[in-house]
Parts: C-alpha cells; structure tokens; sequence
C-alpha cells in the first residue's frame, strides 16, 4: 500500500529522488524531499489546519519574500487529503545559531530584538492581508466562544489550584486591558515566532526565516513577546534599541503574555476532552516573573 506522503507527491506529479521522515513536531510531520533541482520539506499539518489557512500562510510568506526576506517558496498549492492539509516549501540554505535562546549569547538575544524590529518596519504594511482564519489578537481572547472563564469552570472541580491560578492571571490580565486600551495601538502582520530554531544563517548573514504556522495579525508588543518568553529581558532590550516603545506600550508586555497563556490554557484544555489535560508547560511559564513585568 503507498504511503500518504507519497500519494500526496504523485497528486503533484512529482517523483522525488528520495524521500526522509525529518523531525515531527508536537502536531505537524515532515519529511525531507530530494527533487532533481535541490531539496524540499513535505510538511502535514496537524488535523486542525484548514486548506484555507494554508493559502493565507503561503500568500503571507510571499508577501514577506517580496519585501526581501529570505523565506521558503512553496513549490506546489497546498492539498487536502485524507483530513490533514499537506504543504511543499523549497529547503532554505543555511544553519541554526542555537537550539535556544538559553544558548545564545546576550549579544545575540539583543540581534533577535532588533531583528524583530526590522521585521516589523519592513512588513507592518501588510496588514491589509486580513486576519489569519480562526485567529484573533491576544486582546479579543474575551470576544472566542467558548470564553476562557467558561472553560475554566468545566475544570476548576477536577483542576482546582491550576485553575485558580490561571483565573487569577486572566481577571488581572483584562484590568491591565481595561486601562491601557490595547485598541488603540497599532496592529501588524507579525511572525510570532522569532526564535534560534526559526532562523538560519550562513557566514553570519540571515539565509532563512522560516516557519509561518503562528503568523497573523496582532499587537507589535505580541510579537516580542512571543520570543521574550517571560525570561529573554536581552530579546527586550535589543528590541527597544531599534523600535520606539512608549511606556504604555510597554506596559502592555505583562497581559499580552498572560492572555497568550491563558489562550494556550484554554486551547489545552478544550483538546483534552474527556481525558486529563497536561498543564504542566502552561503553569510554569504563567507564575515566572521578570524585571520587565509590570504587576
């Protein structure tokens, strides 16, 4: 019997040289693809990707490759088989720095700010491409059904001091929004990934950005925020040195990361079911702290 993968490259009429399980992520799978012209990845993406987000993805990665970016070109149109959405993106040259941000020097946490920054200022007109299917800004998790707090009630009976502690989060999380207005500041196109493992390099030049799977349009802090993680302060710095970041909007550092965990929470447990949702991740990061943080 052929295998999916290989059913998904005959239906692009393509016969690869060869073809290699590569890492497999918490939810998408992917295989190498040596083609005659050079290498590819095969992705499968995760049962909850839909074939619309797929092409949103593709046409935010051309939209980034057009203003100079090296990104990878998708090399066929996305395919919808067999439940998941299968994706084929040119192999971009280059090597990962670092595993981590923990394995980056200072110097080099502060590039990820500034890289971020440039992002931003090269790619923040492309708002214009419309909101990512099913995605929201980190400040209208309040606007998702079912909310976050009907979430947590479903659970607080089985999960009490999890849930309590996440509860408190989100109540002081939408004060914080209740003042600042988060409304009011712009809203960008952003990666919301910009991490070592997302980035290659060659001779130190920037060879590849890649990975879109969280793109969408939100806060400019949110995309900051996403790389700072709660502990990268340097990420921070580095960020500010080359972006303007008035006081409020720095501000608004604290809930955006809190409402992105909440968010992760929520998803979390709305998957789990029927079973036993696996906080663990969630809850470490929630209850860490930073000089940065306004409480």
């Amino acid at each position: 019997m052929r295998s999916l993968h290989r059913a998904v490259l005959d239906l692009w009429g393509l016969s690869p040289l060869r073809v290699q399980r590569w890492e497999t992520a918490p939810r998408n799978s992917h295989w190498l693809v040596r083609l005659d012209d050079g290498d590819a990845f095969l992705t499968r993406f995760h049962s909850e990707r839909s074939l619309e987000d797929a092409r949103w993805q593709i046409e935010v990665m051309n939209r980034f490759r057009a203003q100079g970016w090296p990104v990878p070109d998708p090399l066929a149109d996305p395919i919808s088989l067999e439940g998941y959405v299968w994706v084929l993106f040119r192999r971009m040259p280059g090597r990962h720095r670092a595993v981590s941000f923990a394995a980056l020097t200072p110097e080099r946490q502060r590039e990820v700010g500034e890289l971020i920054a440039q992002l931003q200022a090269s790619t923040g007109h492309l708002a214009d491409v419309g909101q990512r299917p099913d995605m929201h800004r980190v400040d209208e998790l309040d606007r998702v059904s079912p909310s976050a707090e009907a979430v947590f009630a479903r659970w607080e009976h089985r999960r009490p001091e999890e849930i309590g502690i996440l509860r408190s989060h989100w109540e002081k999380t939408r004060e914080m929004f209740g003042v600042l207005e988060p409304e009011r500041f712009p809203k960008l196109l952003i990666h919301a990934d910009v991490a070592p493992w997302n980035l290659l390099y060659t001779r130190g030049r920037l060879t590849g950005l890649i990975d879109f799977e969280f793109a969408h349009l939100d806060l400019r802090v949110a995309d900051l925020v996403h790389s700072w993680r709660g502990r990268h302060d340097e990420v921070v710095h580095g960020y500010m040195k080359a972006a303007d970041l008035d006081d409020e909007e720095r501000a608004l550092i604290t809930p955006v990361r809190w409402a992105w965990l909440v968010a992760a929470a929520r998803a979390d447990l709305l998957r789990a079911g029927d079973n036993e949702p696996n906080l663990e991740w969630v809850m470490t990061q929630i209850v860490r702290r930073s000089p940065l943080m306004v409480l």
